[in-house]
């Protein structure tokens, strides 16, 4: 997310009649680059331990006890 802000700022400079610069020439590579990138990463869902029936009871209680009030 830190790359789409930073690409265009640095354009300023570079065209500094322009309202909104456009990012540098590789900017649409640059974005399909990061985004293969992510899909293969890994989920992090996968990596959590799964719930126990107890741990569940307790989130349904807490849910239970916030509608309450």
């Amino acid at each position: 997310m830190a790359y789409i802000p930073t690409a265009v700022t640095v354009g300023y400079p570079r065209e500094p009649d322009m309202e909104l610069p456009l990012p540098g020439h590789d900017f649409a590579q640059h974005v399909r680059d990061l985004l293969a990138a992510a899909a293969c990463r890994r989920d992090v869902a996968d990596t959590l331990p799964a719930r126990t029936s107890q741990a569940e009871q307790e989130l349904h209680d807490l849910l239970q006890q916030a509608a309450s009030h």
